[in-house]
């Protein structure tokens, strides 16, 4: 592929497409857009097939983040563009799938949510098995920069998807949370509140002890195919 062999590039591109697909789609709601924005990737890594990149497969995932980055809004709505669905193999042995399965929605909203460049580092991380070193690399920094980068992004999206989770079943919070894009408060704010409410509803305290951890659910969310 990387001398020129077009054959060779579309057997590579072939091999690839359903990883680089899946993280599209879980970018944008609309599978149009995903559609376009692999396509775009593709094509960039057409004119970038250099001897000393690093592996295709870390290299064609964070093409696909950069065109994301590049042509989709901050926040695009529920990341999926196909109803929500779990992969019970994929969950700990320890949980209960039911609860995992009921929360995939409220994970694919809370996913929503986190603005895109960390989004898409997260999911580069849980779905695509980034380590620090190649996260760090996708988001453009040193390689000493990575675990903390990923220890952060663990840290905020499973709080995140925590209280995504809980709101399913308590409207007090779902409108704490609503509050960060309808009155466009910042997360931190937002999180204040929704840890207080927490802290103090019992229908939250009854709900928090059967969750599965968000993170596993995202890892578990089923692959989205490109049609």
């Amino acid at each position: 592929a990387r001398g020129g062999d077009e054959t060779a590039f579309h057997a590579l591109a072939a091999r690839h497409l359903p990883e680089l697909y899946d993280l599209a789609a879980h970018l944008t709601a609309d599978p149009a857009k995903a559609a376009s924005v692999t396509v775009f990737a593709l094509r960039r890594a057409t004119n970038n097939l250099e001897p000393d990149h690093r592996d295709p497969r870390e290299w064609l995932l964070t093409l696909v983040r950069d065109v994301a980055l590049e042509r989709l809004p901050e926040r695009a709505g529920e990341p999926s563009p196909v109803s929500p669905a779990v992969d019970e193999a994929l969950l700990p042995l320890e949980h209960d799938e039911r609860v995992a399965s009921s929360m995939a929605a409220a994970v694919q909203a809370g996913l929503g949510a986190i603005p895109l460049a960390q989004r898409s580092l997260l999911l580069l991380a849980t779905r695509h098995g980034f380590d620090a070193k190649e996260l760090a690399a996708a988001a453009g920094m040193s390689g000493e920069n990575g675990a903390p980068l990923l220890h952060r992004l663990r840290a905020m999206a499973e709080e995140r998807l925590r209280f995504a989770a809980l709101a399913q079943a308590c409207p007090e919070l779902s409108a704490i949370l609503a509050r960060e894009s309808t009155e466009g408060l910042h997360w931190r704010d937002v999180r204040v509140l929704a840890v207080d409410h927490a802290r103090a509803c019992q229908r939250c305290a009854r709900r928090g002890d059967r969750l599965v951890p968000g993170l596993a659910v995202v890892t578990a969310l089923a692959t989205v195919a490109p049609e």
